[in-house]
């Protein structure tokens, strides 16, 4: 049996994704299948629309347990970090309480409001005991845990690995914007210097740096000299879906995998 290309992600990995853009049908294969067609490997996709940092880790250990040693490489194109488990769910608070300002009142995502929990957003960060700095860390450090916990066990069971930031790693930018068309209280606004301090002030950023040639764009805030693929295909309108959609098409799945496989390339040669 072939060895096996374990990938996670949210929407931009999701190999069932479904465009919000009516006209549109997704026909191509997403990255994880490019990467492992390149590499002589068979995919298992895990990506899901939606998902989270928890979800990816989540669905790594799955992964592994389920295939143990017939794992050769895990690839991970990494979320945004606000999303935050909700029960069997994933809140995205910051995109949820941005959807209100957008053109037309166009939703992206009306399966929230479809299952009861779209406007838990907005309710929580217009709560009376929103705390800013708490939130926000909890946010903004989720993720690099995480990321911290899938290296130190590929590591250990001498499994490949590359890592890549799909979206914007947080919005802040988003959040002020809001704050400043008083769609959220003031007491939500944050400073970009304040994301970076959390962000880099910890032991465990300073861990996922030891490996950081393991992974694309790091430190993936453009704030500190990292880059997303967001970052690197902005205003490039051949990489999106739509005006409607902005994930990426088929000539962006090639793009992400194209820096996926070189990447491994120069890690594995």
């Amino acid at each position: 049996m072939k060895k096996i290309l374990l990938a996670s992600g949210c929407s931009y990995t999701d190999g069932k994704y479904k465009s919000c853009d009516p006209n549109v049908e997704p026909d191509w294969p997403m990255w994880p299948e490019l990467m492992a067609n390149e590499l002589g490997l068979q995919c298992v996709n895990k990506g899901r629309s939606g998902a989270g940092a928890d979800y990816i880790l989540d669905t790594i250990l799955e992964g592994l347990a389920t295939y143990g040693n017939r794992v050769d490489t895990v690839a991970i194109l990494w979320s945004t970090s606000d999303r935050l488990p909700f029960f069997n769910f994933t809140l995205n608070p910051i995109v949820e309480c941005n959807t209100d300002c957008l053109a037309g009142g166009f939703d992206p995502f009306p399966w929230m409001d479809d299952i009861g929990v779209g406007r838990v957003s907005q309710k929580y960060f217009n709560n009376t005991h929103f705390m800013r700095t708490d939130t926000y860390r909890t946010m903004i450090q989720n993720p690099i845990k995480k990321m911290f916990a899938i290296m130190e066990i590929c590591e250990n069971r001498n499994i490949k690995f590359v890592m890549f930031g799909g979206l914007v790693y947080f919005d802040y930018f988003a959040i002020n914007q809001m704050v400043q068309n008083k769609q959220l209280p003031v007491k939500c606004a944050i400073p970009p210097s304040e994301v970076v301090n959390i962000l880099t002030n910890n032991p465990i950023f300073t861990e996922v740096s030891r490996r950081k040639k393991h992974f694309i764009g790091w430190p993936i805030m453009k704030e500190i000299g990292g880059y997303s693929f967001d970052d690197i295909r902005h205003d490039k309108e051949e990489y999106y879906i739509s005006a409607l959609d902005r994930h990426p098409n088929k000539l962006g799945q090639k793009m992400i995998a194209n820096e996926f496989t070189k990447r491994y390339r120069e890690i594995y040669k």
